[in-house]
């Protein structure tokens, strides 16, 4: 039981964390995009 209530657990907390993973992904692809305009605004 208590295994079984661990990795339920833990199969959630990986969920969470590839969610997560996924939400920073996208955050970072705009801050790349963003830098790259800047630097071409500056050529």
């Amino acid at each position: 039981m208590h295994k079984q209530h661990f990795l339920c657990n833990l199969d959630l907390t990986k969920n969470e964390f590839t969610r997560t993973q996924n939400k920073l992904q996208v955050v970072v692809q705009m801050e790349r995009r963003i830098m790259r305009l800047e630097a071409k605004q500056r050529k």
